[in-house]
This record gives structure tokens, C-alpha cells and sequence, in this order.
């Protein structure tokens, strides 16, 4: 499986460019083999579990690596699940406060939410009884993750601002700190 060799024993490109190399062939080998983006998809997901053990600079530089190549990959070949837990565990170890300001308030309003859903669920069990619609069983499924509910407030500020790009990195703080705000507010 040549497609699962690294490329970084050559000293004398970028790593910029070597991710590039690495990038190239992964989907050239995606052409004759697709369980070869499935292994290096699965050794991403298992690297990003225990990236804590690494040091920070090797930390960065693999999470951004995930969700500029490996999330996206993930997403273009339907696997939501993987893409979000990848998108988390990267958003973790790149911006480690907001992720634990987020978990937090997250947290607690799970109980509220999960009633929500709950009370969602059963009313459209019910008008999908008085209409008699066959049908198994109904779930609720709130955001699945941190990352994307992020992502979601970035684009409802960008929307309501007017702005078609997103914010550079020196507006982070704000935007965290406004969804840290409407995570509280009621909908």
C-alpha cells in the first residue's frame, strides 16, 4: 500500500509542500484502492485521540493539518460522524479555553435540550399517529459538535453582518465570546 508512505524523510522541501506530496498521493491511491483513505482516515482519528501526549507545537501543527485536510475528506465521503469528532479534537487542542468555555455551557443546558428534543419528538410522534403515517420511531439529535456550533454562530454573524468571508484570526476571541452569549439565550 504505497499510498500509506510519508513523504517527510526528504529534507529539502517544505513541510508545507510535503503535506501537499502526502495529500497527492493519498487520492491518487484513492483512484485504484478507497480503503486507503479509510486506514489514513482512521489513523488521523486515532492520532488526534491522543494528541495530548505530544508537545505543543507538533500539537498545532497536527490539528490544524486535521481540519484543513482530513475533516473536509471526511465530510466529502459522507462520514459526518468522523468529520465532527476529528473537527472537535482538533478545535480542542487549537483553541483549548474557548473549547472548555464551550463544553461548559454546553453541559449545562444539556438537561433543557434534551428535554426540548424530547417534547419535539413526541408531538410529531403524535401528528404522525392522527394522520396515520407509518413510521418506526422518531429522534432528535441536537448539535453533535462543539466545532460545529462554532461554526454555525460564525456564519449567523457573518450573515447578519453582511460580511461573505470569515472573520480573521484576531476576531476569534469576540466570536467565541459572542456564542458563549447566545449559548445562554434562550430560542
Amino acid at each position: 500500500m504505497d499510498g500509506l508512505t510519508k513523504i517527510a524523510q526528504i529534507s529539502n522541501i517544505s513541510r508545507e509542500e510535503q503535506q501537499a506530496e502526502n495529500v497527492r498521493k493519498m487520492l491518487l491511491a484513492m483512484v485504484d484502492d478507497v480503503r486507503i483513505v479509510l486506514v489514513k482516515l482512521a489513523d488521523r482519528l486515532h492520532n488526534m485521540r491522543t494528541l495530548q501526549y505530544l508537545n505543543p507545537e507538533k500539537r498545532k501543527r497536527i490539528a490544524e493539518e486535521t481540519m484543513e485536510i482530513f475533516a473536509p475528506i471526511a465530510h466529502r465521503l459522507g462520514m459526518g460522524k468522523l468529520r465532527g469528532e476529528l473537527e472537535d479534537l482538533a478545535f480542542r487542542h487549537l483553541h483549548p479555553e474557548d473549547y472548555r468555555e464551550l463544553a461548559e455551557q454546553l453541559e449545562k443546558r444539556r438537561a433543557e435540550n434534551e428535554a426540548f428534543l424530547g417534547g419535539v419528538t413526541e408531538r410529531i410522534e403524535a401528528k404522525m399517529n392522527e394522520a396515520e403515517v407509518p413510521f418506526v420511531r422518531v429522534e432528535g439529535q441536537g448539535k453533535a459538535t462543539l466545532f460545529n456550533l462554532e461554526e454555525t454562530q460564525e456564519s449567523k454573524d457573518r450573515v447578519g453582518s453582511g460580511l461573505r468571508s470569515g472573520c480573521g484570526a484576531g476576531d476569534h476571541a469576540k466570536r467565541s465570546a459572542a456564542l458563549l452569549r447566545s449559548a445562554g439565550r434562550d430560542s
